[in-house]
Parts: structure tokens; sequence; C-alpha cells
């Protein structure tokens, strides 16, 4: 149970290896003081960390406006682990999408060097600070990422996996693989929409960063 105000994880929170299932309430999510998302019924946090990929990389704090207790189901990756330990099957398969997300626990700054939006400012201090407050997570084959249309603040560089980047009114279609990017525009504050879709087309790990972090940096 969560009382209003309270924080559920902080960001870059050590030895925090479990994932959030918000079962009733509404939680906001931060990343270095701004509000990127809200959480509510449903909504799972800390999937990349129940695996051990990466830290905590966001702020989530239950609703101070919520009227009454909130309720998460908590599962930490020793409890699931020790589950597996009977069942070979998904055990293997867990172990299996851990090896193919293995590099994006490799990822560090370097993987930025190449994005034209950074320019003549693409050198280590400022690209360690921008990778280090950005937002990483964990995607499943299926997931929408984002959506033509809808508000988007931040740009998305994969770090593992596979991506498809459409529209859903033409047949055009782009695979993003480790190292590229989109919704460059969307950073620099040229374009507040998504212009197209983006899905996960295998298990993937990527990176946003967010236009406010990069003008903090």
């Amino acid at each position: 149970w969560v009382l209003p105000g309270e924080v559920l994880i902080v960001d870059e929170e050590p030895d925090a290896d479990s994932v959030f299932i918000v079962v009733h309430g509404e939680f906001i999510v931060t990343l270095e003081g701004a509000e990127i998302e809200r959480a509510d019924q449903g909504t799972v946090q800390g999937a990349s960390q129940l695996l051990s990929l990466n830290n905590w990389t966001r702020t989530v704090t239950l609703n101070p406006k919520h009227k009454g207790e909130a309720m998460v189901q908590v599962l930490r990756r020793e409890k699931l682990v020790e589950v597996l330990a009977g069942h070979p099957v998904p055990r293997f398969r867990l172990k299996d999408i851990e090896e193919e997300l293995r590099f994006a626990k490799e990822a560090d700054w370097r993987i930025l060097e190449k994005i034209p939006a950074f320019g003549s400012t693409a050198y280590k201090p400022f690209l360690s600070r921008i990778f280090k407050d950005a937002d990483v997570r964990l995607f499943c084959p299926g997931d929408f990422l984002a959506e033509v249309g809808k508000p988007l603040a931040y740009m998305i560089i994969v770090l593992a996996g596979t991506l498809r980047s459409e529209h859903p009114q033409t047949l055009f279609h782009v695979q993003l693989n480790r190292g590229d990017w989109c919704f460059q525009n969307n950073i620099l504050g040229n374009d507040p929409l998504c212009a197209h879709d983006v899905v996960a087309t295998s298990h993937c790990m990527v990176l946003n960063l967010h236009r406010h972090t990069l003008l903090n940096a």
C-alpha cells in the first residue's frame, strides 16, 4: 500500500531489482524533476530492472491528489528466480531474452556520437551528461513506443533489439537496429507530435532522450 505523495522508487536507486504492477491508483513518473508519464491500473514499471539489465532511470511517486491509498504488486528478482527454478522452459526463455539484450548493458555515451542533432557538441562531457540523464526502457514484441499524431518531446535511440518505424496510411516502413534513432525533430523542438508509429519487432531496450534534460545539460 502506498500513501499520497509517497515515493515508490527513486532514479538511480541501487539494488532495486523489482518490478511494480499498479493495481489501484495513479502514479506520477518523473525524470530529472519533470513529469514524463502517468502510471495507472495495469501499468508495469521496472521490467528491465527485474532482468538486471540496467538501474532505475525514473522516479515514481503516488499522485499527491490521489484520494486514499494506492496498491501495487511487487515481484523481486530473487523470488522470480526461485519460482522459475522448477520450470526449465520459462527459465531458459528468460535467459535467452537477457542474452539478446546484453548489448544494452554495454552501451555508453559513444552511441550518441553520430546523431546529427548534437553536431559540434558531440564531445564526451556533454554526451556523458545527457546519456546519464536519459530514460532506459524495455519493450516486448508488438509494443508501441510511439503513435502518429500524439505529443512527443523526446528522441528514441535503440540500444538492443529491433524496432519498426512505419506510417499507418502507407506501406512504407524502416527497421531500426542498435544505434539507430528517430524523432530528432522532436527533441530539437521542431515538431511537437509523432510523425510516424514505432513498434517493437523483438524484445528491445531503448534510450529515450527527453528535451528538458537536453536543455538542462
